[in-house]
């Protein structure tokens, strides 16, 4: 096999009598900016009583939806801080598929709802929201299939948060 070192060195000239090439500086700028501060139903905590509940009548689906209330409120930081969100972090229960929040009765849930439809909501989503128009979400008892309801008080809880992103 034949070696062309010639033709070699003749390619390189090309690259090398191609000119000078021309550097030049690459700058960056920018601002950091704060994070709205931002506050959920004015500091107080959020209440959702649903009085007497039929244990018949608990479908997981439209019986005793309620509403969730809550306002967002944001001051200060940059209108280009992000996208506005909502989150509920709760307890799941460890049966059903609809990801309901534990409640202080043995096989009785709650599930989060999200938007006017029938979306559940999963602990730890994070929801794009604004101030003017909070995300609307609803909590619905749900009970374990075939289980049996003990009549009785009941309570549940979750952590709301709000955040930019």
């Amino acid at each position: 096999m034949k070696h062309f070192p010639g033709l070699a060195a003749l390619a390189c000239m090309g690259l090398l009598a191609g000119g000078v090439a021309q550097a030049v500086e690459v700058k960056f700028s920018g601002r950091l900016v704060e994070q709205p501060d931002c506050v959920l139903n004015a500091g107080k905590d959020i209440a959702v009583n649903f009085a007497d509940v039929a244990v018949k009548k608990i479908d997981g689906v439209s019986y005793k939806k309620m509403e969730i209330p809550y306002t967002v409120s944001c001051s200060g930081g940059s209108p280009n801080s992000g996208q506005l969100k909502v989150m509920l972090d709760f307890t799941p229960v460890s049966w059903g598929d609809y990801n309901p929040l534990q409640t202080t009765i043995p096989n009785l849930g709650l599930r989060i709802v999200q938007g006017a439809g029938d979306t559940t909501y999963v602990s730890k989503t994070k929801l794009s929201t604004d101030e003017a128009n909070p995300t609307k979400l609803y909590a619905v008892p749900i009970g374990r299939p075939g289980a049996f309801l003990a009549a009785g008080d009941f309570s549940g809880s979750a952590t709301m948060t709000a955040m930019y992103e």
